[in-house]
């Protein structure tokens, strides 16, 4: 999410104390459930879990996510950077498979309707602009204020906003 995007690079040089190319390096590798998201679709759309073909994947998408970071939110979770990669790579996989999902969601609702279509797609890069922007004004003060652990641990709460919805 990005309300944790600028946390993420201050955690790994302010709590793990490494060099920006390290930092950089492990931050590259937690984004790769981003370069799946066809494979993400495909599994929503040919596996459904008890039925769904939505819904239970956004929950489960929603506890991974959390599970992520949260785990970055506790000292004792994520100790040393294989755990904080993994804990990063975590929230990612869930916020990437989620965001297909609510792809398909928003092609199914307007499935043969082109103009329900448009508004729908429209309305939905609104929000998410909309959320980018708050987002990025919102980040910097929130993690100088906060701290990098307490912005995860909010960031925890948001996808489960999106599983219990």
């Amino acid at each position: 999410l990005g309300l944790a995007a600028l946390a993420k690079p201050f955690f790994l040089k302010d709590e793990l104390h490494l060099a920006p190319a390290e930092a950089s390096l492990l931050l590259s590798l937690t984004y790769w459930p981003w370069t799946l998201k066809p494979l993400w679709g495909f599994i929503a759309d040919s596996l459904p879990i008890f039925g769904s073909r939505r819904r239970a994947y956004l929950v489960l998408a929603g506890l991974v996510s959390c599970a992520g970071f949260l785990a970055l939110w506790f000292p004792m979770l994520a100790v040393g950077k294989e755990a904080v990669v993994f804990a990063m790579m975590l929230g990612n996989l869930g916020i990437a498979f989620s965001d297909v999902v609510v792809d398909g969601l928003v092609v199914e609702k307007a499935r043969g309707n082109d103009r329900l279509m448009g508004n729908l797609q429209s309305y939905s890069w609104g929000c998410r602009g909309v959320g980018a922007v708050l987002s990025a004004y919102l980040s910097g003060a929130l993690l100088e204020s906060w701290g990098a652990r307490a912005i995860f641990g909010g960031t925890a709460l948001l996808p489960l906003l999106v599983a219990a919805a």
